[in-house]
């Protein structure tokens, strides 16, 4: 299965768009790869990423930070 997001910057006065991509897995335990375009035209390629997880990543600097996505109950 194949998932497209957009991350746009910017806004209007006093607010700002989502800066995170969602996406739904179902029951997978992982992403096989995620890839990244970035705004400059580079990409990267992140394989194996757990799911149930926040990614932080950065252009240049790769995932810089996974935590366990917390549940509410």
């Amino acid at each position: 299965v194949t998932q497209t997001r957009y991350v746009t910057t910017g806004g209007s006065y006093l607010s700002q768009s989502e800066l995170t991509a969602t996406f739904g897995l179902s029951q997978a335990t992982s992403i096989t790869r995620l890839t990244v375009h970035w705004p400059d035209g580079s990409q990267g390629e992140f394989p194996n990423l757990a799911a149930g997880a926040i990614h932080t990543i950065q252009q240049g600097r790769g995932v810089t930070r996974a935590e366990p996505l917390r549940l509410r109950p």
